[in-house]
């Protein structure tokens, strides 16, 4: 028997640093964690697509065009949620185009710590 695909997070984030409390509290949960602050280093943790993708919008996503496409590429595998503090705005230049499956202001992201690989899409419903 193949051993279950590991929990995989990419977080987008041009400030990693301020994430430093939620990135412990999921590998606690048994994550592996991954951290892109550029573009580039983003479209290089892509080519091995994550179970879950957060996406800063409160500090920045670190996201061009060429990234915005690897993550809608990406769809169906791999789950994409948006980070916010309820402005949603703040870097549509960079986000116009992304698809993601769901918006979680920072400071209830409690569902996306606690989600499962098995049970991700039931967990991420409780997302907003």
């Amino acid at each position: 028997m193949r051993p279950a695909r590991p929990y995989e997070v990419l977080l987008l984030s041009a400030v990693p640093p301020f994430h430093a409390t939620r990135l412990r509290s999921l590998r606690g949960h048994g994550a592996v964690v991954r951290v892109a602050a550029r573009p580039s280093d983003a479209l290089r943790m892509l080519r091995r697509p994550p179970t879950l993708v957060l996406v800063d919008l409160v500090y920045g996503p670190a996201l061009n065009p060429q990234v915005v496409r690897a993550l809608n590429r990406a769809r169906g595998g791999t789950m994409v949620v948006a980070l916010h503090e309820g402005r949603l705005d703040a870097y549509r230049d960079q986000v116009e185009h992304l698809s993601v499956d769901g918006f979680c202001r920072l400071g209830d992201w409690h569902p996306v710590a606690d989600a499962r690989v098995a049970h991700l899409p039931q967990s991420m419903s409780l997302v907003h």
